[in-house]
């Protein structure tokens, strides 16, 4: 029987209170059922609470693991029957604890399993929980097929898929139709750090001199090495340019040429369908969850080889020199995927379902790797 908001409750427990991939994907997560469960975002210290606050979403703030256990409790021991997602282990295993000292309050337990390039902790863990009463909620297919890989049983596991809701495609500032031959205004929303692979950026360059003073390139965010890929973009690759975070991301897309995506081993990619939502032609490896977001239908985007600077090269001249209705088309594709396929309403029935305990569901083909 399908839950209302009558007699279930859904908490997102986060591992993190920064504003990521991860974080923007738990907010829109809650915003889909807001109208049929009530909901709240459990989080440490950080912007997340904010951005939570604005869309109408009770937060709850923890520092640590007896803290979480505490709050928990606290919510959990009147009101509506609780229903909790998790995405840490160690979260999880706090959860189990606090339901056993609750015996009369039935709590439902998802775990959402975002990804990572760090494999043992992304996916290798998550197959201690194979025994416990928890499903596991793959964000992708690729997701699915990794956890398979690394021992998590494959009925243990659902999909479902990460989206854009309805208010974001529909808010989203749309890139006017191209009038003139080329996409050279590019831009990467990425952390800077080692494992997003944008030194395959300056490898670019490297491997096509004709790219120079053809195609500019902004770097969208913050992290560990941007000092270094600053500095050495500075002395060396004038048209690559790392600005920094923007609040502004939508806006940022919304004035570009085409977005490029570097990471072949990205587990989803959520700013390919926010590119897509903008009407941005987008460029993506061809392996990894952004590659299978673009793999949905023909022509919603470009792809190069994962981790090979000369096809890249090879890609971002082939856009530099491509004709407006060929960009346009790119374009009105990748935003009917996004509005079609990666919607709010087909994710809200299936979570909707995976709280109402309905069966598990198996990942389809969950031993192939595609492409």
């Amino acid at each position: 029987m399908m839950t209302t908001s009558r007699d279930r409750a859904l908490y997102y427990v986060l591992y993190s209170g920064n504003l990521y991939g991860t974080e923007r994907m738990a907010l829109a997560t809650l915003k889909a059922v807001q109208q049929d469960l009530a909901v709240c975002l459990v989080a440490p210290h950080g912007a997340v609470h904010g951005a939570a606050d604005a869309d109408g979403i009770a937060t709850i703030e923890y520092a640590g693991k007896k803290d979480l256990a505490c709050k928990l409790r606290l919510a959990w021991r009147s009101g509506p029957a609780p229903a909790v997602i998790t995405t840490s282990v160690t979260q999880a295993l706090v959860a189990l604890g606090v339901g056993a000292t609750l015996p009369r309050r039935r709590i439902v337990h998802l775990h959402a399993v975002h990804g990572g390039t760090e494999a043992h902790g992304a996916y290798g863990r998550k197959a201690w929980l194979n025994r416990l009463p928890i499903r596991q909620i793959a964000v992708s297919p690729y997701v699915g097929r990794r956890l398979v890989e690394h021992g998590v049983r494959p009925q243990r596991i659902a999909l479902l898929e990460n989206f854009l809701t309805d208010q974001r495609i529909a808010s989203a500032p749309l890139r006017p139709a191209f009038t003139a031959r080329g996409a050279k205004k590019i831009v990467v929303v990425s952390r800077v750090d080692a494992v997003k692979q944008l030194p395959l950026l300056f490898a670019a360059f490297d491997a096509d001199a004709s790219l120079v003073g053809n195609i500019e390139i902004a770097v969208i965010g913050d992290g560990p090495q941007k000092p270094e890929y600053e500095a050495l973009a500075r002395q060396r690759y004038p048209s690559v340019r790392f600005v920094g975070w923007r609040d502004d991301v939508p806006k940022v897309l919304a004035e570009a040429d085409a977005l490029v995506h570097l990471n072949h081993e990205e587990p989803f990619g959520l700013v390919v369908l926010e590119a897509m939502a903008a009407r941005l032609p987008v460029l993506v490896p061809d392996g990894g969850g952004a590659g299978e977001i673009v793999r949905q239908a023909d022509g919603a985007g470009r792809f190069f080889a994962p981790g090979d600077a000369q096809d890249l090269a090879r890609e971002l001249a082939k856009l530099a020199d491509e004709s407006p209705s060929a960009l346009n088309a790119l374009a009105e594709r990748g935003h009917r995927l996004a509005r079609e396929r990666y919607s709010e309403a087909a994710r809200r029935k299936t979570l909707l379902g995976l709280l109402g305990c309905s069966s598990f569901r198996r990942l389809p083909d969950i031993g192939r790797k595609q492409g």
